[in-house]
């Protein structure tokens, strides 16, 4: 059972807790479908379900959980495709005052197994295939044996009231393990999750006019706070169980999406798309919210001048949420360049390698983050998450691990990862600078540089590329490039090895831990 005594969270880093909303999420969507109980609440398909029909749905789905045993405070994993089906089985678990554990479509049983060993999780809802070819929610035991059918409820017993309380427990995610297989567990509260989404819709601004769609899938922090947005605003949410480039275009065109939610290599995708097929007609697309890795700025142009819509660059963690954004009406230079600024009630410090704060202008440090976002803590590791925090000048801040530098206006330009730099005889070198250049190379659709053991200089460059079709891309074009580009020498790449597929992780960031051992198999050099 978990409850907010295992928050470990040090108070001092919460921030201004002014900016808090003290409700749950069911009290948002509930208020929400009382404004507008026959509104389109979300598209599921062919199906378009209102706000009275998801709260039902919600409702008699934690009938069938409650009957099975599930009660306030249990982990229970969800591991299902945007739909229907999710939102309304995160929604029950919030009626319970259970905790949702997100767990990726692309993990196996070992991995999910693994996981939810990790939180003590007794259950998990996915869907399970039916002899008419659909796929209907079910609870399963942790090893996958015990299955029950959760819709249709077989039970029509009345829901008792809400279990849970703002400060209680929402949402686990767990940490994407770019560097490590071994995800870190990050606990969220109600009011935390809740808060973030409503500072998000008002500085957007998000109403219930706009129509939105996540190419993030919801098991990841970003595509929770798309759904989250709906829940919230009343916003209608179009469910895409996969991204494809071309569907993705023709079901925002035909269903009206304004807002967007995608990765950066949804948007080379789509741009490529655009490219072969065109713009389809009715495209109301204002803008595209991007995160989970860094945004070349060549791209921010490119959106603006192929699809019409802004670029709204977020910088967060599966432990903060949207923590740092950009705005849609913000220059085009600003998202090519920044992410923009703290959300309500939070703030960012940069300091350099004795915790000192930086103050001048482009130069890079660590960035700091505090806020009432910030999760209640790394769930049965609280040495790993005191580890996590820094003190300076008397309050906590979270170490991120990425590299920044003030930028005009008070905003953050994103530098990269601290541990993605390569020690190059003592000479340090951004990976993201490196790769941020390199993607501007005709020819190019994806860029990553990793670090590579060298006798003589400790670490070398090596630059995985995914290029166009029918394009070649030597070692000596790359360097080329760089130099008219005036990068430095030492920080070219040595190696350039050429693959059909850049390895991700579940939430769609390059897993450079394999790119390393890739390194060691006779991939195609170039």
């Amino acid at each position: 059972m978990i409850t907010s005594q295992d928050y470990v969270r040090p108070a001092s880093a919460v921030g201004d807790t002014r900016a808090l909303c003290g409700c749950t999420l069911l009290d948002a969507a509930a208020a929400v479908a009382r404004r507008s109980p026959d509104r389109v609440a979300l598209v599921d398909g062919t199906e378009h379900l209102r706000w009275v029909d998801l709260l039902d749905r919600a409702a008699r789905l934690a009938c069938a959980l409650r009957d099975a045993g599930v009660g306030k405070g249990e982990p229970v994993g969800i591991q299902m495709p945007n739909g229907w089906e999710f939102a309304a089985a995160h929604l029950a678990l919030a009626q319970l005052g259970a905790v949702t554990a997100t767990v990726h479509t692309p993990y196996g049983p070992a991995e999910r197994t693994r996981l939810l060993e990790q939180i003590a999780a007794a259950h998990l809802i996915t869907l399970a295939p039916q002899a008419d070819g659909s796929r209907l929610p079910v609870l399963v035991d942790r090893s996958g044996d015990a299955v029950q059918t959760l819709w249709p409820p077989t039970s029509q017993v009345s829901l008792p009231a809400s279990q849970a309380a703002p400060c209680d427990p929402l949402s686990i995610f767990f940490t994407s393990g770019t560097e490590s297989p071994q995800p870190k567990v990050c606990l969220h509260s109600h009011d935390g999750l809740v808060s973030n989404a409503l500072w998000v819709a008002s500085d957007a601004p998000i109403t219930p006019d706009d129509v939105i769609l996540s190419g993030s899938a919801f098991t990841h922090l970003f595509g929770t706070l798309a759904l989250h947005l709906s829940l919230v605003t009343g916003a209608r949410q179009v469910a895409l169980d996969r991204f494809d480039a071309l569907r993705f275009l023709q079901i925002s065109a035909r269903e009206g999406v304004t807002v967007a939610f995608l990765v950066p290599a949804h948007l080379v995708d789509l741009l490529r798309s655009v490219r072969e097929t065109g713009v389809p007609a009715g495209l109301r697309l204002r803008e595209i919210r991007v995160a989970g890795a860094h945004v070349p700025p060549g791209l921010v142009e490119e959106v603006r001048a192929e699809l019409g819509a802004s670029v709204v660059v977020h910088w967060g963690m599966s432990e903060l949420g949207g923590g740092i954004y950009t705005h849609y009406l913000d220059p085009i230079e600003v998202a090519a360049g920044t992410i923009g600024r703290p959300t309500h009630g939070s703030a960012a410090l940069i300091v350099d390698d004795d915790f000192r704060p930086v103050r001048a202008p482009g130069e890079v440090g660590e960035l700091l983050f505090r806020g009432p976002s910030l999760f209640q803590g790394y769930y049965g590791a609280s040495d790993v998450t005191r580890a996590a925090y820094i003190e300076v000048d008397g309050v906590h801040w979270l170490r991120t691990g990425d590299l920044a530098a003030w930028a005009e206006g008070g905003r953050i330009a994103y530098r990269g990862r601290k541990k993605d730099l390569i020690n190059r005889g003592g000479m340090k070198v951004s990976a993201q600078e490196v790769e941020s250049v390199v993607a501007r190379m005709p020819g190019v659709l994806a860029a990553a540089l990793v670090a590579e053991p060298d006798a003589r200089l400790g670490e070398r460059g090596c630059l995985f590329l995914r290029i166009e079709p029918g394009s070649r891309i030597a070692l000596e074009q790359v360097q080329t490039h760089l130099a008219v580009e005036r990068l430095a020498r030492f920080k070219w790449p040595e190696r350039v090895v050429v693959v059909n597929e850049l390895p991700l992780t579940a939430t769609g960031k390059v897993a450079k831990g394999t790119l390393r051992q890739w390194m060691y198999d006779r991939a195609p050099t170039a």
